[in-house]
């Protein structure tokens, strides 16, 4: 990427720190041969800008869904930072962790208030916009979730540690006791060994299992492996036994 020369194509950037992306466009005027830039709807410098937008390229579609998300946040979600990109708010990272929760949950009171059924095309189209916010919510807070708890692992590692290492001595002494107490009852010739206060030493049966040719084993002891059956499939594969039916899923992009 040359600084000093800015390129068509969709973009993201920020008006402030930590504040949310907005979108932008670089394009030529068809008439002029003008290269136009504009950010958050409005005409910027190409050249001033291209410094912040030359690494974040985007596609079309999410261009367009964050100037169509930007202009129902400013009609209808007052409190959402998109309604104004120049304060810094977000969701599960610069928030603290209650705070997070309540927005959060106030996004959520916002979506039980979308109608249960879509009348119209302006009703569908703000389920659509929802849809995306909470799915980039629940993101947040996923990631949020994660960074709250990454300490408390760190410190219960810790905790752990010692009370491990001990277990783990204790364990080994008790194995190494009972091969030297075998060793004696073998030596000895003797079925176990008994003390006069209860604890004894004796023969206990154990078994150990190994599959030494899986091709042999029959069916109703196998387990399908869904994870490499769903690969092969994808893969254009006939998997013998395997019912497959295609469907159709809403989802938004």
């Amino acid at each position: 990427m040359q600084i000093d020369q800015p390129e068509e194509g969709y973009y993201k950037t920020r008006l402030v720190k930590d504040g949310p992306f907005v979108p932008a466009i670089i394009y030529m005027e068809p008439f002029t041969k003008k290269l136009i830039c504009e950010v958050n709807g409005e005409e910027k410098d190409p050249v001033e800008q291209w410094i912040y937008l030359g690494g974040n390229r985007i596609e079309a579609d999410e261009y367009n869904f964050m100037m169509a998300d930007a202009l129902h946040a400013e009609e209808h979600r007052p409190h959402d930072a998109k309604a104004d990109p120049t304060r810094a708010v977000d969701i599960g990272h610069n928030l603290p962790p209650a705070e997070a929760i309540l927005a959060a949950q106030g996004i959520l009171e916002e979506a039980k208030g979308i109608s249960a059924s879509f009348d119209a095309i302006e009703e569908a189209h703000a389920g659509v916009l929802m849809v995306k916010r909470l799915k980039i919510t629940g993101e947040k807070l996923e990631d949020g979730r994660k960074e709250v708890e990454a300490p408390i692992k760190e410190t219960l590692a810790e905790a752990k540690a010692p009370w491990h290492e001990v277990f783990v001595s204790v364990e080994e002494m008790r194995q190494d006791l009972l091969r030297r107490l075998d060793v004696f009852r073998k030596v000895e010739d003797i079925e176990e060994i008994a003390t006069d206060y209860g604890p004894k030493a004796f023969l206990r049966k154990t078994q150990t299992v190994t599959v030494i040719s899986a091709e042999k084993v029959p069916a109703e002891y196998c387990s399908p492996d869904m994870k490499k059956i769903k690969a092969a499939i994808k893969e254009g594969e006939d998997v013998p036994g395997v019912l497959v039916e295609n469907d159709q899923v809403i989802t938004v992009s």
